[in-house]
C-alpha cells in the first residue's frame, strides 16, 4: 500500500495471505508503516506484543505458595524474588535469631530437617544457577535478579547465623563453591555498581566473592587473594587514569608471584586493548604478554569466563591461550592505530573555523546561577526510556514483553521511585552554571573575570583529535575566537548533581544487602543528574538567545575531546559546586557522590566533538 503511493505498478502477492487495508487495524498499520520506514524497533516490538495477546498468550503470576512442599516453597520464593518484609525472632535450637523477612521462619522448619550445608548445595545453590541461566537466556531480567538475590540472602543470613553459633565455624569455609573472587574498584575511583551486579551474578552462579568495596588500595587485592586462596582476581573502574591502576596490580602479581591467578577486568574506560596492557605488566616486549588477563564487556561475560576457568585445567589451558591470541591481535592493532594517528595528528591540516556566524555578544557573563528543584517538578523532564533500559537495566521493550514486564508495570514503578524519592529526600536535582568570557590560546581556553576582561580566572585545557573522515585535526578550543582577534568569546559551564545525600542513602540499602533499591536509587541518580545536564546547557542557551537547540556542544573531561580530569577541578571552583551543592571532589579529580557530571559549552554554531 505505501509502494503504490509512490508510485507502484505491480507487485507479485501470495493471495492466501492477502489482507485488504481497510481490514487492517488503523494502530496496527502505523506501527507497521514505523518498522519499514523508520526501522523502529519498538514499534516491531509492540506489533509483536500485539500478536501475542491475539494468540491468547497470558503472562501466570504465582500468588500462593501452599500447595508446595516446604523446600519448594523456599526455593520458589527466591526464584519469584518474592518478599515479605517483617521484622521479626525467631527461637531456633535454643538461640533468638533475629530476622527481618518472613521467608526464615520457612528456612528454620527447613533446617529442622536438613543439615544447612546440604540445604544450601542441594536446594538453594541450584534455585540461583537455574535465575542465572534464565538470566543468561533473557528470560530473567536484572532487577529480578537483584530481588530474588535479595531473598536468597535473607535465608542465607539465617543458615550462617546459625553455623558460626552451633560450631564456630564460618559457613562458608564449608559451602562447595565453584571458586572464589577477590572483587573491587580500584583505588582513587569512588564506582560501584558495576562492581555490585558483577558480584551479584557471580554469586548467584555459586561463587564466593569477596567484596573489597570502592577505592579498593592496591596491595588490598593482593593480601586478600593469598587470605581466601582466590581462583581469580576482579578490577572495575569508570575513569581511564584510575584503570590504569590495573596494570600496576598486574605487575605487582608478577612480583609477588601470584601471576598464575586469572585477572578479569571491566568498566567504561576498559576494553580488549587495555586488558592487554594490563596482561603485559608495563613490559615492553609483548613475548611476555599473559594470557589470562580478561575483558569483561558485561558481569555475564565474567560469569562464562569463571566458569571455563574452573572446569578444569584443559579448559582453562585452551581459553588462555585462546584469549592471549586475542590480546596480541588488539595489541598489534592498536598499536598500529596508535602510530598511524600520531602520523595523521602532525601531519594534517588544523580544521579552519568560521567566525562570521557565531554569537557576537557585549557582556552576556552570568558568572554563578544555582538551579534547584523538587523532584517530583523535574520527573516530567525525565527520559524514561533509558532509565528503564539502561539506569535501571530491564534492557528494550522486546525484551521485556518476553519477560512479560509491560509498560504499565515499569510506569507504577516510576512513580513508586519518584515519590520515595522525593518524599524522603533521597535525589534532589540540581546544579550549578555560568557563562564567562573568553578566549582560545592555542589548546587552551583563557577565561577572564566578567566585571575585568583583562584578568585571568583560570583555563581549560583541551586535546587535539582526528576529525571524521581522518582529513584534518581539530581541537575543541578552536571553536572560541583566539587571543589576538580583539573579540571575546562566551563559554558555558555547567555541573549538574541528584544532591550529595544520595550516595548515602545508596550506601545504606548496600549494608541492609537490598540490591534491587541500591539498583533503583543509583539507576535514579545516574538519570536526574545526565537529563539536569541536559536541562542546563538548554537553560544556558536560552541566557545566550540561541535558538537552535543543537547549538551548543558540551564536552565533558575524561572523554577524547577533553581528555584531561583536572579540568573537573576547574568546573567545581568556579561554579563553587562545594559550598553550593554539596558535591565532592576526589584525588582523581572525579566527583562525590557519582551522579553528578560537569561540562564545558561551546556554543559555535559549527562546534562538533571531531
Amino acid at each position: 500500500d505505501e509502494a503504490r503511493k509512490k508510485g507502484l505498478d505491480g507487485a507479485i502477492i501470495n493471495p492466501h495471505h492477502f489482507v485488504a487495508v481497510s481490514e487492517l487495524d488503523k494502530n496496527d498499520y502505523d506501527l507497521g508503516v514505523k518498522v519499514v520506514l523508520e526501522r523502529d524497533m519498538d514499534a516491531f516490538a509492540e506489533l509483536e506484543d500485539i500478536a501475542e495477546r491475539k494468540k491468547g498468550k497470558t503472562v501466570e503470576r504465582r500468588t500462593s505458595y501452599e500447595d508446595l512442599s516446604l523446600e519448594e516453597s523456599i526455593c520458589q520464593k527466591i526464584k519469584d524474588g518474592f518478599k515479605q518484609r517483617e521484622k521479626g525472632s525467631v527461637e531456633f535450637k535454643g538461640e533468638t535469631y533475629e530476622y527481618e523477612d518472613k521467608i526464615v521462619l520457612e528456612a528454620a522448619k527447613a533446617l529442622e530437617t536438613h543439615e544447612p550445608l546440604d540445604f544450601i548445595n542441594d536446594y538453594l545453590m541450584e534455585a540461583m544457577q537455574e535465575l542465572g541461566d534464565g538470566f543468561a537466556r533473557g528470560e530473567v531480567s536484572l532487577p529480578h535478579l537483584l530481588k530474588s538475590a535479595d531473598v536468597m540472602k535473607q535465608v542465607m543470613g539465617f543458615i550462617e547465623r546459625y553455623m558460626r553459633i552451633k560450631t564456630g565455624v564460618d559457613v562458608h569455609d564449608e559451602i562447595n563453591y565453584k571458586g572464589t573472587i577477590v572483587l573491587g574498584t580500584v583505588y582513587q575511583d569512588v564506582h560501584s555498581i558495576g562492581k555490585d551486579l558483577a558480584k551479584t551474578l557471580w554469586e548467584n552462579y555459586g561463587y564466593r566473592v569477596i567484596d573489597l568495596g570502592v577505592m579498593t588500595p592496591l596491595e588490598d587485592y593482593l593480601e586478600n587473594a593469598r587470605k581466601y586462596k582466590a581462583d581469580a582476581i576482579g578490577m572495575s573502574a569508570l575513569l581511564v587514569q584510575t584503570s590504569n591502576h590495573m596494570i600496576t596490580v598486574s605487575k605487582m602479581m608478577d612480583e609477588q608471584g601470584l601471576a598464575h591467578l586469572p585477572v578479569l577486568i571491566g568498566g567504561a574506560p576498559v576494553n580488549d586493548r587495555h586488558a592487554a596492557y594490563v596482561a603485559l605488566a608495563g613490559k615492553e616486549d609483548n613475548a611476555e604478554m599473559r594470557g589470562n588477563v580478561f575483558y569483561c564487556p558485561t558481569a555475564m561475560d565474567g560469569v562464562n569466563i569463571m566458569n571455563k576457568v574452573v572446569s578444569g585445567e584443559a579448559a582453562k589451558d585452551k581459553l588462555v591461550e585462546s584469549n592471549l591470541a586475542k590480546l596480541h591481535k588488539q595489541f598489534d592493532k592498536a598499536k598500529k592505530r596508535d602510530e598511524e594517528d600520531k602520523e595523521l595528528l602532525a601531519s594534517l591540516p588544523r580544521r579552519e573555523i568560521n567566525f562570521d556566524k557565531a554569537l557576537k555578544l557585549d557582556s552576556p557573563w552570568t558568572p554563578f546561577e544555582k538551579v534547584s528543584m523538587p523532584l517530583k517538578e523535574f520527573a516530567p523532564k525525565l527520559d524514561k526510556k533509558t532509565l528503564f533500559a539502561l539506569n535501571w537495566k530491564f534492557g528494550g521493550k522486546k525484551a521485556r514483553d518476553k519477560r512479560g514486564e509491560t509498560q504499565d508495570v515499569l510506569e507504577e514503578l516510576f512513580e513508586k521511585w519518584i515519590e520515595q524519592a522525593n518524599e524522603h529526600g533521597w535525589v534532589q536535582p540540581q546544579g550549578a552554571c555560568a557563562v564567562y568570557p573568553c578566549q582560545s590560546e592555542g589548546d587552551e581556553i583563557v577565561l577572564y573575570a566578567p566585571d575585568d576582561l583583562e584578568r585571568e580566572v583560570a583555563r581549560l585545557d583541551f586535546t587535539p583529535v582526528i576529525g571524521a573522515g581522518r582529513k584534518d585535526v581539530v581541537c575543541a578550543a578552536q571553536y572560541f575566537r583566539p587571543k589576538g582577534s580583539g573579540e571575546y568569546d562566551a563559554v558555558g559551564l555547567q555541573l549538574s548533581t541528584s544532591g550529595a545525600q544520595v550516595d548515602e542513602y545508596i550506601t545504606a540499602f548496600r549494608k541492609e544487602g537490598d540490591s534491587e533499591s541500591t539498583l533503583y536509587l543509583q539507576g535514579l541518580s545516574d538519570r536526574v543528574a545526565e537529563d539536569m545536564a541536559d536541562y542546563l546547557h538548554a537553560h544556558l542557551r536560552e541566557l545566550l538567545g540561541v535558538g537552535a537547540t543543537n547549538q551548543g556542544t558540551r564536552w565533558s573531561p575524561g572523554y577524547p575531546g577533553m581528555a584531561n580530569h583536572e579540568n573537573n577541578r576547574v568546573i567545581f571552583e568556579l561554579l563553587r559546586a562545594g559550598e553550593e551543592l554539596g558535591v565532592q571532589l576526589t584525588d582523581a579529580c572525579e566527583f562525590y557522590p557519582t551522579g553528578t557530571t560537569a561540562a564545558v559549552v561551546s556554543f559555535h554554531p559549527e562546534a562538533r566533538f571531531t
